[in-house]
């Protein structure tokens, strides 16, 4: 037996999925423009201000334990769905 019984709750899954996204993108948006924003009051460029996190060993050390848990929450995620 297939996960899903129906074309329907196929579609439905994958629609979910492309709001998800959607949603996802618009978000990514809004904190790019946030970004520049900053980076316009501070007086960086957005590669200036990516080059300060990677000289600062702290604060690529906190953005490292940031990636590490967006990736864990992420594998968590596909190991559920992987289950079900």
């Amino acid at each position: 037996m297939s996960e899903y019984e129906t074309m329907g709750e196929l579609f439905a899954d994958m629609e979910d999925d492309v709001m998800a996204l959607t949603l996802w993108h618009r978000v990514l948006k809004c904190i790019e423009r946030l970004l520049a924003a900053l980076c316009d009051v501070l007086g960086f460029s957005v590669s200036e201000i990516g080059q300060l996190i990677v000289t600062d060993s702290e604060m690529r050390n906190n953005f490292e334990i940031m990636v590490k848990a967006l990736e864990d929450r992420q594998q968590e995620k596909l190991t559920t769905v992987n289950i079900f």
